[in-house]
């Protein structure tokens, strides 16, 4: 499936793109590309992952590409915050970063899915995504 850039996407959800834009701190969002995530990349997610940012764009589960828009337009703000943090950090210091928040939480004795949102960088896109 061919990418789609997140403006669109914002746009059939009904959202301002300007508005994306700036909220999220990612000046072009045409440059962000959207695809579809392989099979392979969606067994690997646990639980009820929708999308996933990589430094070279969004990968979003085939079923919320065709669903409901405003609901892909709220998880591709979420991911575009993660586009951010990337260009933001590097490869290298986003990723011990967010590694290092998770394994903090799983070493308070929290499991999998509390770890994960206890995650600075997850709370800060549902922050901003407002969600």
């Amino acid at each position: 499936m061919k990418g789609y850039p997140p403006s669109v996407v914002a746009a059939l959800g009904g959202l301002d793109v300007e508005e994306v834009a700036q909220r999220c701190g990612v000046a072009d969002l045409d440059a962000v590309p959207i695809r579809r995530a392989p099979r392979w990349m969606v067994r690997a997610w646990r639980g009820d992952v929708a999308a996933m940012t990589l430094p070279f764009g969004i990968f979003v589960r085939a079923d919320c590409l065709t669903g409901d828009r405003t609901r892909l337009a709220n998880t591709v703000q979420h991911e575009l915050v993660h586009v951010r943090q990337w260009k933001e950090l590097g490869v290298l210091r986003f990723l011990w970063r967010y590694l290092a928040d998770y394994l903090q939480g799983r070493r308070r004795g929290l499991g999998h899915t509390e770890a994960y949102r206890q995650i600075s960088f997850e709370q800060e896109a549902r922050r901003i995504a407002g969600h």
